[in-house]
C-alpha cells in the first residue's frame, strides 16, 4: 500500500490495525520507520494477501503522516533535536563543546531509558500468531544515529573525546550492549592520536 500524501510517517494506530487484521484475517508489515519522509505514492505497508480497496483505504487512514514532526508521536525526533543542538554547538561559527557535552548527557539518559523500554516489533493475536510486523529503529541504530554525527564533528576536541569515553563506558556497564565497546575503542584510539599532537 502506498502513502496517500507526502509527509513524515509517525506511525500507525496499532490497536485499530490489530482489530482489523483479526477481523479480516490478514497480516501486515510496516515497511518504514517513524520519522521517514514519504512522498505521495511511496509504498510503506505490505500485506500477506490482496485486500479490497476499501480495506486498504481504511488501513492507510490509520497511518499518521504529518508535515511537522513531534516527539509525542516519534520518540526519535527528540534524539534528533538533541543531536542537532550538539552539532550546531560544535560548528566552527559557534565552537561551544560545553553545550555539545550537555546535549550528549541528555542523549545518554534517553539511550539508557530506551535500552530498558523497547516497544514490541511483532504484535500477535491471542493465539500467538503474528498480525503486525512493525519497523522501528533497532537499539544499535538509535545509538549510532545519535552519536556518530556528533563524533564526526567533535572527535578532534579533547573534551568531547573524554566525554564520549566516559558516557560510552557508563552505558556499556549499564546495558551490556556491544555497540558501546566499539565506540569506546574508537574513542580511545582517537584520544591516543590527540595526545601525540
Amino acid at each position: 500500500m502506498n502513502s496517500a500524501k507526502s509527509g513524515i510517517f509517525e506511525g500507525m494506530n496499532h490497536s485499530a490495525l490489530k482489530s482489523l487484521c483479526e477481523e479480516q484475517g490478514f497480516q501486515i508489515s510496516i515497511l518504514v520507520t517513524p520519522g521517514t519522509f514519504l512522498i505521495e505514492g511511496t509504498p510503506f505497508l505490505a500485506t500477506n494477501k490482496l485486500l479490497p480497496e476499501k480495506t486498504q483505504n481504511l488501513i492507510i487512514g490509520m497511518a499518521s503522516v504529518v508535515l511537522n514532526q513531534t516527539i509525542d508521536d516519534d520518540f526519535f525526533y527528540g534524539f534528533c533535536q538533541l543531536r542537532e543542538i550538539a552539532l550546531k554547538a560544535l560548528s566552527p561559527g559557534i565552537n561551544d563543546p560545553g553545550t555539545a557535552i550537555i546535549s550528549m548527557h541528555a542523549l545518554s539518559s534517553l539511550i539508557l531509558y530506551r535500552a530498558n523500554h523497547y516497544p514490541q516489533q511483532l504484535i500477535r493475536d491471542d493465539n500467538g500468531n503474528i498480525l503486525i510486523k512493525d519497523c522501528s529503529l533497532n537499539f544499535e541504530k538509535i545509538v549510532l544515529q545519535s552519536f556518530d554525527p556528533i563524533w564526526d564533528y567533535g572527535k578532534n576536541d579533547r573534551l568531547m573525546c573524554q566525554e564520549f569515553y566516559q558516557i560510552c563506558s557508563q552505558l556499556k556497564s549499564l546495558t551490556s550492549n556491544p555497540v558501546f565497546q566499539v565506540l569506546i575503542e574508537r574513542t580511545a584510539l582517537q584520544m591516543i592520536a590527540l595526545k601525540s599532537h
